[in-house]
């Protein structure tokens, strides 16, 4: 009965659909194709986490020494053709935006996020992150970073200049 059932699903993926059939082929509304888009957003925003989540796993344990490759940012660019600023952004918004720390996972408080957006979160502290929105553009998560690493360096330039009163 189960390899019945097992045969019958094989069957159903290996059925070729006529073009005009296929559902991204016929008639769409803009909602719909808005929904497509946002639900592809999502999915690329919480797989980023992932790679970040895998690359470190195969940073930290030195996997890439098993297809013989010196280190690890020769194994991203020989691998999968991107450079070690790309895996070091993935791996940053894992460490900071995953659940617990460290799983593949993306914690809940960031679901409503882009990946550009995480990007920029994952190089704010916990205050500044909670400033932002998932509704603020790149730009507007950009200036919250500037805006409270200007505050730390003023503060910082006053207490070079600001004698001591004791």
């Amino acid at each position: 009965m189960e390899n019945e059932n097992q045969n019958e699903i094989v069957e159903s993926q290996n059925t070729e659909i006529a073009p005009e059939q296929r559902y991204y082929n016929g008639p769409v509304t803009l909602e719909e194709a808005e929904s497509y888009i946002t639900s592809g957003l999502v999915s690329t925003a919480r797989n980023y986490v992932a790679i970040g989540y895998w690359l470190r796993r195969i940073r930290d344990g030195k996997l890439y020494e098993e297809e013989g490759h010196q280190n690890f940012e020769q194994y991203v660019h020989e691998k999968y053709g991107k450079d070690k600023g790309w895996a070091s952004k993935c791996i940053k918004v894992n460490q900071q935006l995953s659940k617990d720390g460290d799983s593949p996972l993306l914690d809940s408080r960031y679901r409503d996020y882009s990946t550009y957006q995480l990007v920029e979160l994952a190089y704010m502290t916990e205050e500044q992150r909670e400033q932002a929105t998932p509704e603020q553009t790149i730009k507007q998560l950009q200036e919250i970073r500037k805006s409270n690493l200007r505050i730390v360096q003023i503060h910082s330039v006053n207490r070079q200049f600001t004698p001591n009163l004791l």
